[in-house]
């Protein structure tokens, strides 16, 4: 949908644009995972508010694709030059006046956007901190050293810092534990889910599923940090209860293989089905029973908000970002992190209560539409773009 369409659906009018902020939003990934999803939605909230918004990223990615579709506004480079040509671009744009805020939204772009402004002289960068554990702890010997001090630097020449949770935020002060500045959460928002592709009678005809079997859903990478094994674990003990019940796990990843041998360990081969990489995630979240996020630490969990905007009862790990969405037995359920049992009790509860999953799930939808907007999400960004515009610069070169 175009910016011009979401305006009107928004039912918004906007008049003249804040001229006064005109934000770049950067990244160098070329995949389209949960931070570019924040990326697009927020620059199009953005431009929905009359912010004269563009973004800067690795050429023919998806992330590229989409915000054009959408009328945003797209500068790229290739993804091999990445850093040295995001560079000159950034300085040519600030010295052009076309930006003034350099949004970074991961550790290259970051770095890369304060060696720009200290080269132009001019502009502010904002921070937006999305990991728990970003790649940078992966690191050993002298990379860890110099990216250590690299992000330390860029750190302290940053007008503002973000974080999407407050699970990011602790992370950041055990990664940088002489970071003195103050980190602002700004949770993630999404628009409200349109029409969906499928109805669910259509969704269980293709996964063979019975009109009468529950049914159990997970949208996420086949990563290990996602522990899906925790939830093919708990399906064990869940069809003790429940014989008929199945769960569809949607998404590819590294840990395909090994998910594939516990599912058939575990003799679950017709309980458990991996469907793989889905075009369309929400029709098939609309058709479980009950969504489950089984990942210890998840910085957020954009998939999660999108089960609640489907009015779906949710159960997330008591731990990370996903549990700051929701209040246990009031808009979905948590359980104890890595414990397949405390999860299946949990899923067992909510197919065996169809009252509490339809309160749950109603109260998910309430509680979505209230505080995880992507209007909302945009207000706060706006806020701390006109805060930093008005900061003196900080750090020194």
């Amino acid at each position: 949908m175009t910016i011009a369409k979401q305006k009107h659906q928004h039912g918004k009018i906007v008049g003249a644009r804040i001229a006064h902020l005109r934000p770049l939003l950067v990244i160098d990934s070329d995949i389209f995972a949960g931070t570019e999803r924040h990326i697009l939605d927020l620059a199009t909230a953005l431009a929905i508010q009359g912010v004269r918004v563009s973004l800067a990223c690795p050429n023919n990615c998806v992330l590229e694709k989409r915000a054009r579709a959408v009328g945003i506004r797209v500068f790229s480079v290739p993804r091999k030059v990445f850093p040295v040509a995001i560079i000159m671009l950034i300085v040519h744009k600030i010295l052009s006046s076309e930006v003034n805020i350099i949004h970074a939204h991961n550790g290259v772009s970051h770095i890369a956007a304060v060696i720009a402004i200290s080269i132009a002289g001019k502009g502010k960068c904002v921070a937006t901190q999305h990991f728990i554990t970003p790649a940078r702890q992966m690191r050993s010997g002298w990379k860890s050293w110099l990216s250590k001090r690299l992000h330390s630097w860029a750190s302290a020449r940053t007008a503002h810092l973000i974080a999407i949770s407050n699970a990011v935020v602790e992370a950041c002060r055990r990664d940088q534990p002489r970071l003195d500045q103050p980190i602002d959460v700004i949770h993630n928002g999404i628009f409200p889910i349109g029409e969906l592709a499928r109805p669910a009678a259509d969704v269980r005809d293709q996964f063979s599923l019975l009109p009468e079997a529950p049914l159990v859903v997970a949208v996420a990478r086949l990563d290990a940090e996602k522990r899906l094994d925790i939830l093919i674990d708990a399906m064990l003990h869940v069809r003790m209860k429940f014989p008929q019940a199945r769960c569809l796990i949607a998404g590819e990843g590294h840990s395909r293989k090994a998910l594939v041998s516990l599912v058939n360990r575990l003799e679950l081969a017709d309980a458990v089905t991996l469907v793989g990489y889905q075009n369309d995630c929400a029709s098939l979240i609309a058709a479980c029973d009950v969504f489950v996020l089984p990942a210890e630490c998840e910085p957020f969990g954009l998939v999660v908000l999108e089960a609640m905007m489907l009015g779906k009862p949710v159960i997330v790990a008591n731990s990370g970002g996903p549990k700051e969405l929701i209040e246990h037995d009031r808009s979905g359920c948590l359980f104890k992190p890595n414990d397949s049992i405390s999860l299946a009790q949990q899923i067992v509860r909510l197919l065996g209560d169809r009252s509490l999953s339809s309160e749950l799930g109603r109260m998910a939808k309430m509680t979505c539409s209230n505080q995880f907007t992507a209007d909302r999400m945009a207000a706060s960004t706006l806020e701390i773009y006109r805060t930093a515009l008005r900061a003196p610069r900080v750090g020194s070169d």
